[in-house]
């Protein structure tokens, strides 16, 4: 009897398309236990203004004190930010034995020879374009695996996700062009992001997929897949978390030493 996670459909669909939704992969009690680390850090820098604020993810509450705060004390909430992104109960979620096999099924190597990279986490507040990226590859960013096809990428959200809160946009079987010389663009803002852009001629908008996500989902892509950042247009934060996941040994690997990161 298989201990394995996913389906041969799963892999079938996920190396045609380049992309796998997987329902029902995280606890609740896993999220919430990052849930409550997110707010304990945001009491450290700024204090909740109403007694009965929570690590709530459902109402507007806390989403509305963590956009005036962001507003109002740049400095504190960059520290916040950056707090969270070392945080353990947070980034723990990265790291679940279950997201762990099902990146090892994907890139098809053994899970304890796994490398990662990139471990972001995420908070996109209404309207702010400033972190958005256009079209794009992560083997263009994070070129750790050479071809990226012994590589994997992961969002995990920590709550609900819905089109208007800037889910991620992905073209169908675009991993099908393989690793793309992108369109460099710096901007002269410090507080954008580098931008390696695909060709828009390449982008085949009847392919264009937003999914809306569980609080307990992951989505598994191709690091060739292009994709982009939504743009939140509700009234709420949108908080996840990205991880890439490689086999270290694959010959393709090149240690964080050695690869040259595009920055």
């Amino acid at each position: 009897m298989s201990n394995k996670i996913l389906s041969l459909d799963d892999i079938n669909n996920y190396n045609t398309d380049g992309y796998l939704v997987k329902n029902n992969i995280l606890d609740q009690n896993e999220l919430k236990v990052a849930k409550k680390g997110l707010f304990r850090n945001y009491c450290k820098y700024n204090s909740p203004k109403e007694e009965n604020i929570s690590e709530n993810f459902v109402d507007t509450t806390f989403d509305k004190q963590i956009i005036d705060f962001r507003k109002k004390y740049p400095k504190n909430f960059g520290n916040f930010y950056d707090t969270c992104q070392t945080s353990a109960s947070i980034l723990n979620l990265a790291t679940n034995i279950k997201v762990r096999k099902i990146a090892s099924e994907v890139i098809k190597c053994d899970i304890d020879t796994m490398s990662w990279s990139g471990l972001l986490f995420r908070m996109d507040v209404p309207t702010d374009n400033r972190n958005i990226l256009d079209w794009h590859q992560d083997q263009n960013h994070l070129p750790i695996s050479k071809n990226g096809l012994s590589a994997v990428v992961i969002t995990i959200p920590l709550q609900d996700t819905s089109k208007n809160m800037g889910s991620v946009n992905l073209v169908k079987r675009s991993h099908a062009y393989g690793t793309i010389e992108p369109i460099r663009e710096k901007s002269k803002d410090i507080n954008k992001s580098l931008q390696l852009k695909i060709p828009e001629k390449l982008i085949n908008k009847e392919n264009i997929i937003v999914p809306e996500l569980k609080s307990s989902d992951i989505l598994v892509m191709n690091m060739n897949l292009f994709h982009k950042s939504g743009f939140n247009s509700s009234n709420k934060v949108r908080y996840s978390l990205i991880i890439r996941y490689h086999s270290s040994e694959n010959d393709s690997f090149s240690t964080f030493k050695r690869v040259e990161l595009i920055s």
